[in-house]
């Protein structure tokens, strides 16, 4: 994992991470169960997935999403491109067209 993250400055040329502020030697491998990071990405990714991928009767839910806001990294409240990966980058302007996603331009600034 530490090879990893030493080799992503390098390949990862779209991404605006801080790489200079993230060290290799500090990361350790610890059980899912145990960390209680996966388990608030477990949250958001489930929250995230209620909020965009609809039912089989075209519901969506993105209270637990918005909920979730708050704990997000996002200098100055900006959550596009700093935070989470909503979408791959063919996809970005999927929130401004689909009217599913409303939610995204109101909370995100889509």
């Amino acid at each position: 994992m530490q090879d990893y993250i030493r080799r992503l400055p390098q390949t990862d040329k779209k991404s605006r991470a801080a790489w200079e502020h993230i060290d290799a030697e500090l990361v350790t491998a610890i059980p899912h169960h145990q960390s209680d990071g996966c388990a608030f990405a477990d949250a958001a990714a489930s929250a995230l997935t209620l909020a965009v991928e609809s039912t089989e009767f075209g519901i969506t839910d993105s209270r637990p999403q918005i909920e979730l806001l708050g704990r997000y990294y996002a200098p100055a409240k900006a959550y596009k491109g700093n935070s989470i990966k909503l979408f791959p980058y063919e996809a970005e302007g999927l929130p401004l067209t689909d009217q599913r996603l409303a939610w995204m331009r109101f909370y995100y600034g889509f």
